[in-house]
């Protein structure tokens, strides 16, 4: 089900930003924005995700409660 929420929510944005650019194009001048650039999907700005696994969320949770202190989680 979350993978169905997600691509709709996806395509939403990527409808909303064709609105957008078409909108903007008169106004623009030569340079009209791309939906993909609005989005944020330009040239090497695409975040790749990672997995982390759990060990690895642990061991940050460590380094950063010594770092910051054990107050944080009180």
């Amino acid at each position: 089900m979350m993978t169905g929420f997600n691509l709709r929510q996806e395509l939403e944005w990527q409808r909303t930003a064709q609105l957008a650019s078409w909108v903007m194009s008169p106004h623009s001048g030569k340079k009209t924005p791309t939906a993909d650039k609005l989005l944020g999907k330009g040239k090497g700005k695409q975040r790749q995700r990672k997995v982390v696994s759990i060990e690895e969320k642990r061991a940050t949770l460590d380094e950063l409660e010594q770092t910051l202190g054990k107050a944080v989680n009180e």
